[in-house]
């Protein structure tokens, strides 16, 4: 058995607890996972997509130097699919770790509203490995799920898909820790999505934050974990989205002061707003917007109304 197949559960391991560890290990472990001992960037690979005729939508498995092992990502095409077309992207984004559907099926809720032809939009809904949080963890070279989302399976929808292939046609939705996600990957990277939605997150986490929802696994040290916090993107970034409406901001449900200990506000989303406005940027909220808290079509629908709005406004 060679080196690499021995290796496994140790990497496993490593990175499905997100421990730290030191930057030369680190760089070893990327090297092996990736089968090189070169320190050159290999690029993503992919299965050829297969259509679920169950589920109704294509899905293709990725491997990338940024994840552990292979994710599987779903996309729904509108039912007059046209080659000769260019479509937006809508990527729903996951709460749960791998295929887990505790909190529901983002691209099944898709299909079941007819977004994909009410919209005239493509759904894409990629999965993680480990927890997303969509940032990178300090040390651990296997969990960069930001970079992952950047540099690999956007490309690789737009290489198999004809989508418009700017900013504009690229919108994120998600909710809880994937609504900060939504709101995190916009933030840092204005210039690769164009439009961002979040229902029901804690959007004004501090530092003070660290460790609840497993975010000490995802990033590592309080540190790195601050480095994505969204107020300090929102501050740091507020010239992105002062001169038109690019970000939805929703939702009421767990995120009153709940996590207890975490948070001393009265609501994460109203506080969002009140924050944002101070920083002059623009933006739609919908404060009032209670559901479940899952994917649900009674928080979906208004929340998709508003994103794709601000994306045919422009």
């Amino acid at each position: 058995m060679s080196l690499e197949r021995k290796s496994i559960p140790l990497l496993d391991w490593l990175s499905r607890t997100g421990r730290n560890i030191n930057r030369g290990m680190a760089a070893w472990i990327a090297r092996l996972r990736a089968g090189r001992s070169g320190t050159e960037r290999r690029g993503p690979t992919a299965s050829e997509p297969v259509f679920n005729a169950r589920r109704g939508v294509w899905e293709f498995e990725t491997r990338s130097e940024y994840l552990w092992g292979k994710n599987l990502t779903a996309v729904l095409l509108p039912d007059d699919f046209d080659r000769s077309r260019k479509y937006p992207v809508v990527y729903l984004l996951p709460v749960e770790e791998g295929s887990e559907t505790q909190y529901g099926d983002s691209i099944a809720l898709a299909r079941g509203m007819d977004a994909h032809n009410r919209y005239g939009a493509i759904f894409a809904a990629p999965t993680f490995d480990t927890l997303p949080w969509y940032g990178s963890h300090a040390t651990n070279p296997l969990i960069r799920h930001d970079e992952y989302m950047v540099r690999d399976l956007v490309p690789m929808i737009e290489q198999r898909w004809p989508t418009t292939g700017t900013a504009e046609g690229r919108l994120l939705i998600g909710f809880s820790k994937s609504g900060c996600g939504a709101f995190t990957l916009m933030a840092r990277h204005p210039e690769v999505f164009g439009y961002a939605a979040s229902w029901d997150a804690p959007l004004m986490l501090g530092p003070e934050g660290y460790g609840c929802f497993s975010t000490d696994r995802h990033f590592g040290t309080r540190e790195q974990f601050s480095r994505y916090l969204v107020p300090g993107l929102l501050r740091a970034n507020a010239a992105e989205f002062t001169g038109r409406t690019r970000l939805v901001v929703a939702g009421a449900n767990l995120f009153g002061d709940w996590p207890k200990g975490h948070y001393a506000g009265v609501n994460h989303t109203a506080e969002a707003h009140v924050y944002m406005e101070g920083l002059g940027i623009r933006h739609s909220y919908l404060g009032d917007v209670y559901a479940e808290h899952a994917w649900n079509e009674i928080w979906m629908r208004p929340v998709l109304d508003a994103l794709l709005e601000l994306a045919r406004e422009q």
